[in-house]
């Protein structure tokens, strides 16, 4: 059965657990994760998990979990924390994740994608590789401050801006060129002493991609 984006609302709802200190944009993750239907037979991924903070809800809702960070350092202190969960760790480039192709049916990425354009363009296509036909993507990344100074919107990485601040015209751009469908953003906008929005985006694979 295909499922995605555009069905949500169909889903029967779950209320999600509001642990303090966590992100709005995280939350809702959390809460959109608890309707996908027969997630405890369907394998997730955190793709760029860092300290693995969303590890311990991921291995409690879905019946596979695997965990892909670049950093070894941080790998190990992720593992550390998740220590006594049935996780798979891999350390990966997120640009490189071939070895997971096909394999997940939901990834979800916090904060984990940046960098030059033609970077984040590479992600999101190995991102889409990674997902079964219907699988569905979550993730936040920088967007680029509502009322802030004039911004050049560029579709062609020149490999002169490596902020990876986005607007949502050029995220959801993006986005398509990866070859996801069913594509929904949400902007979050970042406290004073933040430079940037944050931007929430739920994507789909569809079987005629």
């Amino acid at each position: 059965m295909a499922w995605g984006p555009e069905d949500w609302e169909l889903w029967t709802p779950e209320e999600a657990p509001r642990p303090a200190g966590v992100p709005e944009p995280v939350r809702l993750i959390q809460r959109t994760l608890l309707r996908i239907p027969g997630r405890r037979r369907k394998t997730a991924g955190d793709i760029g998990c860092g300290l693995g903070t969303m590890l311990p809800f991921l291995s409690a809702h879905f019946a596979r979990v695997v965990a892909v960070e670049p950093r070894t350092t941080t790998l190990a202190e992720a593992r550390e924390a998740s220590d006594g969960l049935s996780i798979e760790f891999r350390q990966r480039r997120l640009d490189d994740l071939n070895s997971l192709r096909g394999r997940l049916h939901v990834a979800v990425a916090v904060d984990s994608i940046g960098g030059h354009a033609q970077g984040i363009d590479i992600v999101l296509a190995q991102i889409h590789d990674c997902l079964v036909e219907g699988g569905v993507v979550l993730a936040t990344l920088p967007g680029v401050r509502r009322g802030g100074p004039p911004y050049a919107m560029s579709l062609v990485d020149t490999g002169e801006r490596a902020t990876g601040e986005l607007h949502e015209v050029e995220l959801q751009y993006r986005l398509r060129q990866a070859g996801f469908q069913g594509l929904r953003i949400r902007r979050f906008a970042g406290d004073d002493d933040e430079a940037h929005d944050t931007l929430l985006f739920m994507a789909a694979r569809r079987a005629n991609n």
